[in-house]
């Protein structure tokens, strides 16, 4: 996984619970303090080690967590792609276009980078049905991005699951609708 996902995640968890937690939770997951560049590439392992550790050792709920994470670095993950983002998009273009622009543009820029697969249909100008495919299963983290985005562009999100892969499908398929 890239490492930009593990630097965005220390500030994530330093901003909702303060700064000396990220060494305890490293600490407890990995038995040692950890340290993530943003340039490297990591073990997908280790992100949930450290996620597990947020949700045994401190009773946080998993999918509310990747959730709110993925809220969270959706302005982060805009600024460092708007180069790639055309002035004229909405939230609803710019999630159509995530996997023919974004993730494109990820691939080439950090080899070996394997963000999740997303293929998108447009339903209506305000609505994309989204497949997600990914080993790692983290619809909820691609739920906050989308939720960021449109937040981003003073929209809503909401959702409509019709497949998920954390109950068995092999495939997320979630029907994204903005509002605003």
């Amino acid at each position: 996984m890239h490492g930009y996902i593990f630097y965005q995640l220390k500030y994530f968890i330093k901003e909702v619970e303060g700064r000396e937690i990220w060494n305890e939770v490293t600490k407890k997951a990995f038995g040692k303090d950890e340290l993530f560049l943003a340039s490297q590439a990591y073990e997908d392992e280790k992100l949930f080690k450290i996620v597990g550790t947020l949700v045994e050792e401190y009773g946080y709920d998993l999918n509310d967590t990747l959730f709110r994470f993925g809220e969270y670095i959706a302005p982060k993950l805009l600024n460092s792609y708007k180069a790639f983002v055309k002035s004229s998009w909405r939230a609803a273009d710019l999630i159509d276009n995530t996997e023919d622009v974004i993730h494109k543009a990820v691939r080439v820029r950090m080899k070996g980078a394997t963000p999740p697969e997303l293929q998108t249909e447009r339903t209506a100008p305000d609505t994309v049905m989204m497949k997600y495919t990914s080993g790692r299963k983290l619809c909820w983290v691609l739920r906050g991005i989308a939720t960021g985005v449109a937040k981003h562009y003073g929209q809503r999100a909401s959702f409509k699951e019709h497949l998920c892969m954390l109950e068995g499908a092999s495939e997320c398929k979630i029907e994204i609708h903005i509002e605003g």
